[in-house]
């Protein structure tokens, strides 16, 4: 009797330890994809725009746009494009899950956009 009762705890808890991890591994997917969906769609436009024309409010929706595209934008919970200096962008998004709301940061440079531009 006893015996039965551990044997079907620890079943339970090995299945549960299993959706756990498959539901972290798809939440970094999730955050894989949409970084890069940021990163590349980011680059493209920054590519393609004067230094002196950068606006973040058409950056901003130009991200969205590409979200929803590839069916991520549920997933974010926003998305804030700052100055972080004079050459620099900052880059702040909050992902949204059932129990977390991750935020991550990474900055792009103008400098190394214009260095990229150059080796192509």
């Amino acid at each position: 009797m006893i015996q039965n009762i551990l044997i079907a705890g620890g079943i339970t808890f090995f299945i549960y330890i299993a959706v756990e991890f498959i539901k972290s591994i798809r939440q970094f997917m999730i955050f894989k994809k949409v970084r890069e969906t940021i990163l590349i769609s980011s680059f493209t436009y920054l590519k393609g725009t004067p230094d002196s024309h950068v606006d973040l409010n058409h950056l901003h929706s130009l991200l969205m746009k590409k979200l929803s595209e590839f069916k991520l934008v549920k997933w974010v919970r926003e998305i804030n494009i700052t100055w972080q200096s004079q050459d620099a962008i900052q880059f702040i998004f909050e992902l949204e899950f059932k129990e977390l709301h991750p935020k991550y940061k990474f900055v792009i440079g103008l400098d190394d956009i214009r260095e990229v531009i150059k080796h192509e």
